[in-house]
């Protein structure tokens, strides 16, 4: 008889990787698979910059443990970096974490109690409706619609706040929908959390690469506390390096006690990378050079999926403002849910994407795709995707 694991651990899933073992499947009978299920930059045409992999290969050769906070010099460089734009943040109140993943999971594992919830957009990255049950909490959706340019509506998140909500996480530029909050619809978000004394919560990894308009944050808002999620994952173009951090925006001290929990913990698992520390310490700076060639590239390529997209009546999509992925509708599914369309269109294009009810009921009749690569593969796919959504119906 087989050893039970625990049972909380029943409802998690991670749809952006599942759908790999399909994917591998086909390629072991010789097939060639385009993936465009993963947000990786490093898998196309975009390579780190070179002062941040001299400033980590300089101190790869520290095999020593770093501070369990971060080193000093590295969480100065990253308050800096969120001052400079607009973030009112010290060193102290700077935690470097191993990806921002991991400063998610600190902060909710330091902020929810068994049978609690935490507010999250819907649709959401999978880790946000997965990591609450891990501590027997439970995420909740605010639902966003495509007729709103998946920008969150401040009442229907009031309407789904109870006696059991603890936070509110606002994700802007979003993933998977590639929107952006407006700045007075972040406000009232920021108000109502403070009114109601949810922790907010702002997961800003995508903010650099937004394309017509600068995202605001939450932690730009003036008033009552926030935590921002961060890190190098995107921007700048790591995301293997599993570099991240957070940072209280606590003005009255009100996050402390949260801030000493998440740091119990970070003693627990000793510390984070250290030559990311000095990666960090060494090259991190607002504004850098190859941010804004990047986000230019993925301009184009954005457009390029938008106007194939225009040119047919069997999907639909509301053009992403930043982050570098494209949140496709399927207008003829014939009679499919998103995930057998998805797993069709891989057998049938080899073509790999994401589901949308992967990223919760929200995002039901949908599937991601990522606009990383290269513009004429990106055509190509395209080409793939088209035909195969008009043989649909």
């Amino acid at each position: 008889m087989p050893y039970p694991p625990a049972e909380r651990f029943a409802g998690v899933s991670y749809a952006i990787r599942d759908v790999l073992g399909p994917a591998r499947e086909l390629e072991r009978q010789g097939h060639e698979v385009l993936k465009l299920n993963i947000g990786d930059p490093c898998k196309f045409d975009f390579q780190p910059p070179g002062p941040l992999l001299e400033a980590f290969r300089a101190g790869a050769s520290d095999g020593g443990y770093g501070d369990s906070q971060g080193n000093p010099d590295a969480r100065e460089a990253v308050a800096a970096y969120e001052r400079a734009r607009g973030i009112a943040v010290d060193e102290e109140d700077v935690i470097i974490t191993t990806g921002t993943s991991e400063a998610l999971g600190l902060l909710l594992s330091s902020v929810l109690n068994p049978g609690e919830e935490v507010l999250i957009p819907g649709p959401a990255y999978p880790p946000y409706t997965s990591l609450p049950l891990a501590f027997a909490a439970k995420a909740v959706a605010y639902p966003c619609k495509a007729e709103d340019g998946w920008a969150p509506d401040p009442e229907v998140v009031r309407a789904h706040i109870t006696e059991k909500t603890r936070a509110l996480v606002v994700i802007s530029p979003n993933n998977p929908t590639g929107s952006v909050i407006p700045r007075p619809t972040m406000r009232a978000l920021c108000e109502l959390a403070w009114e109601h004394d949810l922790v907010m919560i702002t997961d800003d990894i995508y903010w650099e690469l937004a394309f017509d308009e600068q995202p605001t944050s939450a932690g730009q808002v003036d008033g009552g506390p926030v935590v921002v999620l961060d890190g190098l994952s995107k921007s700048w173009l790591v995301p293997g390096w599993r570099a991240g951090w957070m940072a209280f925006r606590d003005p009255d001290d009100e996050l402390s006690d949260i801030q000493e929990t998440v740091m119990k913990q970070a003693r627990l698992r000793l510390s984070s990378p250290t030559p990311v520390h000095h990666a960090i310490a060494n090259a991190l700076e607002p504004n850098a050079p190859h941010v804004k060639e990047a986000v230019d590239r993925l301009r184009t390529r954005v457009d390029l999926v938008a106007s194939r997209i225009e040119e047919t009546d069997a999907l639909r999509l509301v053009k992403p403002k930043g982050a570098f992925y494209a949140f496709v509708g399927i207008e003829q599914s014939g009679g499919r849910d998103d995930k057998t369309w998805v797993l069709d269109l891989l057998k049938e294009e080899k073509v790999l994407t994401v589901h949308g009810s992967g990223f919760g009921q929200a995002g039901q009749g949908h599937f991601r795709m990522v606009f990383l690569p290269p513009e004429d593969v990106l055509a190509d796919a395209m080409d793939r995707i088209v035909s195969f959504a008009e043989r649909g119906a």
